[in-house]
């Protein structure tokens, strides 16, 4: 079955406003460790959904769960998912956009590697558009 994500088609606004908010909390020097580890912290998939929910992050009823945290190498299922004949939506958490140490003056680097991570997953995930 393939990976599965469900949103409003009449909706798709709000849906873009809660992810962008959702993003913002991920890469916020502040919010994005709690953030993430209370992602990690959940003890079931069903309350790791409802907090997605309450993100403004909506999944169908049986598509299963899986989470990988680049910023700290780690990931998390509620047991095995069979690729073959269940649904499932994986929920990469992207490393924190840093500045470059090379270039510590620099303010723009957030917006810069937004580009370039948007470029990256076009070409590269979209097998060179």
């Amino acid at each position: 079955m393939p990976p599965a994500k469900y949103w409003d088609p009449l909706k798709v606004g709000v849906q873009v406003q809660s992810n962008y908010a959702f993003m913002e909390k991920l890469f916020d020097d502040t919010q994005q460790k709690q953030l993430r580890d209370r992602l990690f912290s959940y003890a079931t998939e069903q309350d790791l959904r409802t907090a997605l929910e309450a993100e403004g992050i909506p999944l169908l009823a049986g598509v299963r769960l899986m989470l990988v945290d680049i910023e700290n190498a780690r990931t998390k299922t509620y047991g095995p998912i069979n690729a073959a004949t269940e649904d499932f939506y994986l929920l990469t958490l992207p490393p924190v956009p840093r500045r470059p140490t090379a270039d510590p003056g620099k303010q723009d680097h957030k917006r810069s590697q937004a580009w370039e991570g948007a470029w990256h997953h076009a070409i590269v995930d979209g097998y060179g558009m």
